[in-house]
């Protein structure tokens, strides 16, 4: 419990229970620990909590009018006090007023004097107070908004529809315009849209509260000044104020363009983002093909679209400028005019200075609206934008459970038709879905009539060719897709239920787990990963670590299973991430599980170790398993149902036994086999669906045994003894005060010294020209009569401190952010704090200096009054552009060196740098530097060319001053530094917090159907809750900080103004009203800029914190890039010689290849094979320097591949990696990013990987199999007999993000064709083909024998038969070579001796297999 939550009355009332961080925050870095904890009702938690049930109640109503009436009480309060803190800034001129009466004419008793300074202290005092009450209050909301906001979004992704693959016919056929923006603008939100909904909107949103209050006080402040216009000018006043009724028709027509150019560049921001984060997604295959430079300037195309979309909201806001700049200039000018040729008043010095001061107070609550006005716009836009995502429609609730006679629950679908989400469907509700009849599209895949029953406690497999359906049918039964038609039977607990438990066995009855295709992991121990969440039961947990292979490999760990995996467990190879996904649905308690394809990412004989020992073994007893799978042969033989899937249809199903009776057995073992398997082959396959032919049921007798002996051999994984390594560690954060290189960086990028030396010179003549308009009015006044000095600062001072708006916004460059908004005691503007009256005080003769002699001539004072003020409009105007122009070049020139730095580094920091922290400096720190440093630092500087005038006219005018001025900063001095150290400590920290916010996004948004699989949404739900609450205390305490300060530094202000204030009263002798009131005004008005100068500085100091971020990764080494240039032609033959090989992945982690050395020859087909973890995929990384060799070499045609460039040795080999990366746009785009290739290549790399079948060049022709996950957006019938594959009926078809309309299997071919396109002389290629069907691999090894007879291949594989033709095998175990040979001499066991190939081809079951096709091809040659 935080000491808040029991402060005192008047520790709450000064914030004083503040005092223990600011000590602390002076002493020693803050951290989190450091922080009270917040209020209960601040948390995230609770706010959610309530707000869930308060939404129920009020489902129909807008998010806008849930969010008012859910802090209705909150927004009274703070009405209450912004009323209160207006009418008390009237107070302190009032009793000013009458204590300078009392020194000039002592009318009353000298008590009563005294009582005038006392309640002088008393007002400023109680206005701080409450003015601090009413920003507290606003903190208040904006943090449990933030939480709120957050939380909302969050809980949606959780529900709503996974749309990532979502792809728009029209994207294809060329929208353009405005038809582009509004399809963008009604699209399903992108992962990128989901990033800027929670790092930018919610901030505006909930920032808004902290200044709405301006949109109250001014319409005051306002009605004040009118009505004291009106006591001193009479009618005149009201037809000027009558011209802000003419100009609101103007201001709705900018407020429009204004709303139109956020949402543009909102969009486009979303855009950027979402490219951004595809960027880091797939670097690695960016840096396989020395892509860095082409993908970053796609990526700063779209950053330069956001500029111009950026530049748009500038000319918006300066429009806005010219208006509301103009509003009072006009007010002024019509007043006067009608006063002095209508009304035929005099411009006496009481009534022209008085006027001045009061049309120049009310210029703060008139530009203080617009201010308001853009902030509210802002937030109306981003509100809108949050509301659209929380209306996207959720995943249907299409389960049904229902039991069978028996009580059995039934698992299964009937008549079940279901595609994926077109761009029309993903916008209906649930409700619009039930009541419309629904068409098929006739461009997107469709599972059609799809009728099974899945055996409850059982193995069931679903095989079938590459994008024939296979997956789709897992997602329709988690209910991922569109259901269009039928019944889909699964039993799902409710979320907010309780789990049915069989006592027996300790299963959740109604639980599922579910294993997808590409595993998914999150960034943490791979033990967390394995029990998600679930409790740890040691002796389930080492059986599950046995039956999924998992133990050799955590005791070659070396921190075992509390080892960390990185994002997307980055540090595992393929196979290892896949069995850690296994392993997290084997060790669940969940009763039926679904797999999709667990087998493709392992070698053989681990396959048919998962097999024999997870699978069917005791840990799965009585638990439903559907699998996926290629590996037909190998599970057919204890699987009571097989489906065999074709073109989105079920073609076969049945068990074993009924498909041999019915002959169809061999289509089904077709999808395993490596030579056609007749009739007579698929017999064998015995009764009872177990199998008793040797051919099927006994190889995995004989291969359970040998690969229980080899993969259990590992001792029991040890719990490692000291802390396990961080791979990811704590994000850094600078400590101490900014550093001057860092203002520097920024100085720089605006555009150096030339760039700030201009501002200055627009800053002093914005300056000279309304000094200039003030002299011009006392110019105008003598004309009539002269009158003293004191008369004039009499009337000018006692109403320039008085001030009719409690805020004086400062103009935000691009946004009106809520830091944009400088809450102003009333005794300072920033624009004139150095009045005119001063040069009265001190007797210039302004006739002199102006040049004009004395006359009464109305027209000319009012036509020079007119252009002056005009020019002091444009001075602004000018002023405004200068800064924009500044900004728009350092949010260019930062962002350009950010992305080059980042692309350019090396491939350990994407492993150790989630892509949450990377994502965080791309998009909320360059919001801050888009939006607000450079207003800041304009804001500085005009105060202290403010702070420095006003020093030198105290100077001269009262030496004294000069005193009081020392003591008066010494005590800011005291209290400000305690401040600044404390508040950039917990801006920081709040910069720091963001990061796992933005990382468990990303990672929930990649797992969604997983996480909804498990039912696990409610965990992450109070992971993210938990997580908020980090990021928001930081945040809450920084502006509790800043009311600390205020509270602190407006009580030294009072007790400056009461101390003079007595002073006078006991010296009334040597002192007249004059200088009094020049000593005690100016005395407050130094105090109140001393207060902003700190406030300022330590807002710049922490918004610089943005900047500090994105210098850390811009000054990290970067890969070596440059080097001696091979030949052109290199390499010519393709020759690969390692040489003692030692690889690290760091310097403080365990060597990986451990001294290998081997020859490749020119031309040669090489296959490496080991089992997972052994070493194979980091051989491949080396050959492409992504891990710098610790020792040893390798050469490629004779050049050590260390010496030359990055760029020039990656763009010379190509690689085919084992996880696909495909990128958003088209299939075009996708195989040719930079058109180096004519479409007739194109669609020979397609024919070549079999995506499109021979001569294929268009829709027209096109017969291929039918595309797994395409998802388009026109709807209309499709037959079966019609259906093709639409997926590569046009090399324009779009690719999604990620390529998430299409199979694993169909990225791994795509990213295949990609790679042969570019035909180099070495290729390598890693497990590339895991994920595709049999037939269509051995289809693909003929055509790479065939076409790359000139290339050097290296192919690391987990399926033997891929390479046993080929020239040698490279045979890898804990990263040392173990064997390299030919395969024929490896499978030789004539003098005895078995190799260690020999014993995979064994254990693989496919030894005669193997040897009679490495007989066939020795006849052949």
């Amino acid at each position: 419990m935080g000491t808040e939550s029991y402060a005192s009355y008047l520790s709450w009332l000064f914030f004083s229970w503040f005092n223990s961080v600011i000590e602390v925050g002076t002493t020693k870095t803050l951290n989190q620990s450091d922080l009270p904890e917040l209020l209960p009702q601040l948390r995230s938690r609770t706010i959610w909590s309530q707000f869930q049930v308060f939404q129920n109640a009020r489902a129909s109503a807008s998010l806008l009018r849930r969010i008012l009436t859910f802090n209705a009480t909150s927004l009274i309060w703070q009405m209450v006090f912004v009323v209160i803190s207006t009418f008390l800034d009237f107070s302190v001129p009032f009793f000013l007023k009458l204590f300078l009466s009392y020194i000039n004419d002592p009318k009353v008793s000298p008590k009563v004097a005294y009582l005038y300074v006392i309640l002088i202290f008393v007002a400023q005092v109680s206005r701080s107070l409450v003015q601090s009450q009413m920003f507290y209050m606003g903190r208040k909301i904006n943090v449990a908004l933030m939480a709120l906001l957050n939380s909302e979004i969050y809980a949606k992704t959780l529900t709503r529809r996974d749309m990532s693959g979502l792809v728009d016919k029209k994207k294809k056929d060329g929208a353009t315009g405005k038809d582009k923006d509004e399809k963008k603008d009604n699209a399903p939100a992108s992962a990128g849209k989901v990033v800027n909904l929670m790092s930018t909107d919610t901030v505006r949103v909930s920032g808004v509260v902290n200044f709405w209050h301006i949109g109250i006080s001014s319409p005051i402040g306002i009605a004040l000044g009118t009505y004291l216009l009106y006591d001193l000018i009479g009618w005149s006043s009201l037809v000027g104020m009558s011209i802000l009724v003419i100009t609101i028709p103007v201001n709705k027509a900018v407020r429009k363009r204004y709303a139109k150019g956020q949402r543009e560049l909102s969009s486009a921001r979303d855009e950027r983002v979402t490219l951004m984060g595809e960027l880091i997604a797939g670097i690695r295959m960016i840096k396989f093909f020395a892509w860095e430079l082409s993908f970053s300037e796609k990526v700063l195309k779209a950053r330069e679209f956001e500029l111009k979309k950026l530049i748009n909201v500038y000319k918006n806001t300066i429009l806005f400028q010219v208006v509301w700049f103009s509003s009072p200039l006009l007010v002024t000018i019509c007043s006067f005019f009608c006063y002095a040729k209508i009304q035929k008043g005099e411009f006496t010095p009481a009534v022209a200075f008085t006027a001045m001061v009061l049309f120049t107070r009310l210029k703060a609550p008139l530009n203080g609206l617009p201010a308001v006005y853009m902030a509210l716009t802002n937030a109306s836009v981003s509100l809108n934008r949050i509301a659209e995502y929380l209306e996207e429609p959720n995943i249907k609730n299409v389960f049904e459970n229902r039991r069978k006679s028996n009580n059995a629950p039934e698992i299964g679908m009937k008549d079940m038709s279901a595609q994926w989400w077109t761009t029309d469907s993903a916008k209906t509700s649930n409700e619009a879905n039930a009541a419309q009849v629904r068409t098929e599209d006739e461009d997107q895949f469709i599972l059609r009539n799809i009728n099974v029953s899945f055996p409850v406690g059982e193995l069931s497999i679903i095989c079938g060719p590459t994008g024939s359906g296979k997956t789709s049918l897992l997602m329709a039964m988690l209910g991922e897709m569109d259901v269009l038609t039928g019944h889909i039977y699964l039993p799902r607990r409710p979320l907010d239920g309780g789990k049915d438990f069989d006592p027996a066995s300790g299963l959740i009855n109604d639980g599922i787990a579910f294993v997808s295709q590409q595993a998914w992991l999150q960034n943490a121990s791979i033990r967390d990963n394995i029990l998600f969440g679930s409790q740890y039961e040691e002796e389930r947990y080492k059986e599950v670590i046995e039956v999924c292979a998992l133990k050799r490999d955590l005791e070659i760990l070396e921190d075992g299973d509390q080892t960390e995996i990185g994002e997307k467990g980055i540090t595992l190879s393929g196979g290892q991430k896949q069995r850690v996904s296994l392993a997290r649905a084997i060790y669940s308690r969940s009763r039926h599980v679904l797999l999709d394809d667990c087998l493709s990412a392992v070698d053989a004989h681990t396959a048919e170790h998962i097999y024999g020992k997870c699978l069917v073994g005791p840990i799965m007893k009585n638990r439903t398993c559907i699998l996926v799978t290629h590996h037909v042969r190998l599970c057919i033989p204890t699987a009571k149902l097989v489906v065999l899937m074709s073109n989105g249809e079920i073609a076969l199903q049945g068990s074993v036994q009924q498909l041999r009776e019915q002959g169809t057995l061999s289509q089904v073992l077709e999808e395993d086999d490596e030579e056609p398997t007749t009739d007579s082959d698929a017999d064998t396959v015995g009764d009872n669906d177990v199998g008793t032919s040797s051919t099927i049921a006994q190889p995995p007798k004989l291969r359970r045994k040998s690969t229980s002996k080899d993969l259990n051999a590992a001792k029991d994984p040890a719990e490692p003894i000291k802390d396990a390594k961080k791979l990811v560690l704590e994000e850094t954060r600078q400590e101490g005060r900014v550093k001057w290189s860092i203002y520097q960086v920024y100085v720089n990028a605006v555009g150096g010294i030339p760039f700030w030396l201009l501002l200055l010179a627009v800053f002093c003549l914005t300056r000279t020209v309304e000094v200039s308009e003030s002299l011009w009015i006392r110019e105008w006044a003598n004309s009539y009569a002269p009158d003293t000095a004191l008369t004039k600062f009499m009337f000018s001072k006692m109403y320039a401190i008085a001030g009719f708006s409690a805020s004086n916004p400062a103009p935000s460059p691009i946004y009106g952010e809520s830091h944009a908004f400088h809450t102003q005691p009333v005794l300072y503007d920033p624009i004139a704090s150095v009045d005119n009256t001063t040069f009265a005080t001190m007797g210039q003769d302004t006739d002199s200096l102006l040049g004009k002699p004395k006359t009464d001539d109305t027209n000319y004072y009012l036509a020079i009054y007119a252009l002056i003020s005009i020019s002091a409009s444009l001075a602004h105007i000018l002023q405004t552009i200068v800064l924009y122009f500044g900004s728009l070049r350092a949010a260019r020139l930062l962002y350009k060196k950010l992305l080059m730095a980042v692309v350019r580094a090396p491939l350990r920091f994407f492993d150790t740098t989630p892509v949450g922290r990377i994502m965080n400096r791309f998009s909320n720190d360059f919001e801050t530097v888009d939006s607000s440093i450079a207003n800041n630092f304009s804001q500085l500087l005009s105060l202290i060319i403010s702070v420095s005038s006003i020093i030198i006219v105290l100077a001269y005018i009262t030496p004294a001053f000069v005193f009081v001025a020392a003591v008066i900063s010494v005590a800011y001095l005291a209290v400000g530094k305690k401040y600044i150290s404390t508040s950039r400590e917990l801006k920081r920290l709040h910069s720091v917090s963001r990061s796992p916010i933005y990382s468990m996004f990303g990672e929930t948004l990649a797992g969604l159907a997983t996480i909804r699989a498990f039912s696990e949404q409610s965990r992450f739900m109070s992971d993210l809750l938990v997580k908020i609450d980090d990021s928001n205390r930081p945040f809450y305490f920084l502006w509790i900080a800043n009311r600390w300060l205020s509270v602190r530094s407006d009580s030294i202000g009072a007790i400056v103004a009461l101390s003079s204030g007595v002073f006078i009263l006991m010296h009334p002798a040597g002192i007249d009203a004059g200088t009094a009131g020049l000593a005690l005004t100016y005395a407050l008005e130094f105090v109140a800029l001393v207060n902003f100068l700190v406030r300022e500085y330590t807002q710049i100091e922490m918004e610089l914190n943005a900047i500090e971020r994105i210098t850390e990764y811009t000054v990290m080494p970067a890969a070596i890039v440059e080097g001696r240039r091979p030949p052109a032609a290199w390499p010519t033959e393709g020759t690969i010689e390692v040489k003692d090989l030692e690889l690290k992945y760091a310097p403080d982690l365990e060597t990986v290849l451990r001294g290998i050395s081997f020859k490749v020859e020119s031309r040669q087909k090489i296959g490496v094979v080991g089992r997972t973890g052994s070493g194979k995929s980091t051989l491949a990384l080396s050959l492409f320097r992504f891990v710098e060799p610790v020792a040893g070499s390798i050469h490629i045609d004779g050049i050590n591949i260390g010496d030359i460039g990055l760029d020039d040795l990656r763009s010379r080999l190509t690689i085919i990696p084992q996880d696909p990366m495909l990128f958003t746009g088209t299939i075009r785009s996708n195989l040719d990013p930079f058109n180096n290739h004519v479409d007739a290549e194109l669609w020979e790399a397609l024919q070549r990987v079999h995506l499109v079948s021979s001569g294929q060049d268009s829709l027209a022709n096109s017969d291929n199999e039918g595309d797994d996950t395409t998802r388009s957006s026109t709807t209309g019938p499709v037959t079966a007999a019609s259906k093709t594959n639409v997926s590569f009926s046009s090399l324009d078809n779009p690719v999604s993000e990620g390529g998430s309309n299409f199979s694993q299997g169909q990225r791994q071919l795509l990213c295949m064709a990609r790679a042969l396109l570019r035909n180099s002389k070495i290729i390598v290629m890693d497990e590339a083909t895991a994920s595709v069907d049999f037939a269509t691999d051995k289809a693909i090894q003929s055509a790479i024998q065939r076409e790359f007879e000139n290339s050097t291949v290296i192919c690391i594989a987990h399926r033997l038969n891929t390479i046993i033709l080929y020239d040698k095998v490279l045979v890898l175990d804990h990263g040392k070579v173990l064997e390299f040979d030919t395969p024929a001499n490896l499978l030789d066991d004539s003098k005895g001796q078995k190799t260690h190939f020999r014993e995979m081809c064994e254990r693989s079951g496919e030894l005669d297999v193997l040897l009679e096709m490495v007989k066939n091809q020795s006849r052949a040659v």
